[in-house]
């Protein structure tokens, strides 16, 4: 594929992304922001378009060896795929903010290119300065939380590790009757019921009840209240 082709179709997923980003988050409802409630049918061909562009763009994305994993206590996932499915809001939506900033990283060094060159297909592109990548593992937390998925310095929420797996400790389990904050929207709540088995991602799910009903959230997004100090 030529460096021009290869732009124009960041360009157009990009831009579908950006459009898909709008009618997502204007689509849940502001006290169980988890999945939307509205424009279910529409979002689900955007998801399917931009699914099916990323299958053809990954291998050249990759390319760039840019680091696409997040961490959120011990869970481990992958921005550009959390981005393009119907994943939990807390994920996706840091997701696509990475994404988007990422993908102008990556026609900023495709606008150093020959368009007319044939892009160098899945050999690693490398960058002014830079070694080998390591993979980047960046921790979200709190609500005020704010993540730099391309950050290469060694600041407390960057770490090297090894190729991502599956959640290795770090998962909160909260007992009956907890008092508990739930980061995203910011509410508190009870602990009214809990999973014995941690879900696939390796989260532990609860069943928490707060002032506007119950709703079911991850341990990653509750903390645990704080006893008044005397």
């Amino acid at each position: 594929m030529k460096v021009k082709e290869l732009t124009e179709r960041i360009e157009r997923f990009n831009s579908e992304l950006i459009e898909h980003a709008h009618l997502w988050k204007g689509s849940h409802d502001p006290y169980l922001p988890d999945y939307p409630i509205k424009n279910v049918t529409t979002l689900r061909e955007q998801m399917a378009r931009l699914g099916r562009q990323l299958g053809g763009l990954r291998p050249y994305i990759d390319a760039f060896g840019l680091p696409s994993v997040m961490q959120m206590a011990g869970v481990e996932w992958d921005v550009y795929d959390s981005a393009v499915s119907n994943d939990l809001a807390l994920r996706k939506g840091h997701s696509i903010e990475g994404v988007l900033s990422q993908l102008q990283q990556i026609l900023g060094r495709l606008d150093l290119m020959n368009p007319d060159d044939e892009f160098p297909g899945n050999e690693r592109v490398a960058s002014a300065g830079s070694g080998a990548q390591p993979v980047a593992i960046y921790n979200l937390l709190g609500s005020q939380s704010r993540v730099n998925i391309h950050s290469n310095d060694h600041s407390s929420n960057w770490e090297q590790t090894a190729p991502p797996t599956r959640a290795k400790g770090g998962k909160k389990r909260f007992a009956l009757g907890a008092e508990v904050w739930v980061i995203v929207p910011g509410i508190d709540g009870v602990v009214t019921k809990l999973d014995n088995t941690p879900s696939a991602m390796g989260a532990y799910w609860h069943t928490v009840r707060t002032q506007h009903g119950e709703r079911r959230e991850p341990g990653c997004n509750l903390e645990l209240k704080p006893k008044p100090q005397s």
